[in-house]
């Protein structure tokens, strides 16, 4: 978020690599101090060729109320969506 940053350490709590018989997932779960939850990631073969992936995430903020949950939760996706896309846009040949 700008010039602000803070460390969000993850653990694999579960993998499955993908196989003929069906996707990829992985689980992550949150362990900062600030940020706590978890993430999944589902890969699957595109019909269109490739991979698709299936992000699916829930994040808390320690300390703020769990009203606030909906904000925290779109302003999360607005920030990955962002980051994604920087990153996609450098791996484009």
């Amino acid at each position: 978020m700008g010039r602000v940053t803070f460390d969000d350490p993850m653990e694999v709590v579960l993998w499955h690599p993908p196989e003929d018989s069906g996707p990829g997932l992985v689980r992550l779960e949150k362990l900062g101090r600030a940020v706590t939850g978890w993430a999944e990631i589902e890969i699957r073969p595109s019909p269109a060729g490739g991979s698709e992936i299936l992000w699916t995430e829930f994040l808390r903020l320690r300390g703020l109320p769990r009203f606030l949950d909906p904000l925290v939760a779109r302003a999360g996706h607005r920030l990955f969506t962002r980051a994604m896309s920087r990153l996609l846009a450098r791996a484009a040949p």
